[in-house]
C-alpha cells in the first residue's frame, strides 16, 4: 500500500496502527480475517499538512523505540527477579 502524494507514508503507517481497534469490525464480516484495499479506501483521513504528519509520524516512531525498549528491559528485569527468587527459596541467597 502507497500513500498518495499529499500523505507521508509514516504518517499513514501510525494512522493505521492507531486505529487497529475498528480492524475487528471489518474482519467479522468474513469467515477469514483480512481487510480489502476497498475497506481501507472507505477509511475517512483527516490528516494536517505533509510536513505536519512526517513531524508527527517522526515523534510516535520514537515513541514506538522507546516502548521496545521499555519492553525488553522490563523482561530482563522479569528473569533476574525469577533468578533471585530461585537463589533465596533454595537458600543460596540471603534475604534483606
Amino acid at each position: 500500500m502507497r500513500a498518495k502524494p499529499h500523505f507521508s507514508q509514516d504518517f499513514i503507517y501510525q494512522w493505521l496502527r492507531w486505529h487497529q481497534p475498528r480492524w475487528a469490525a471489518f474482519a467479522q464480516r468474513s469467515t477469514f480475517e483480512s481487510i480489502t484495499t476497498q475497506d481501507i479506501k472507505a477509511l475517512p483521513i483527516m490528516a494536517p499538512d505533509k510536513s505536519t504528519q512526517t513531524r508527527i509520524a517522526a515523534v510516535l516512531f520514537n515513541a514506538d523505540q522507546e516502548i521496545v525498549l521499555y519492553k525488553a528491559k522490563l523482561g530482563h528485569l522479569k528473569a533476574e527477579k525469577k533468578a533471585l527468587m530461585h537463589q533465596l527459596l533454595r537458600g543460596q541467597k540471603e534475604s534483606m
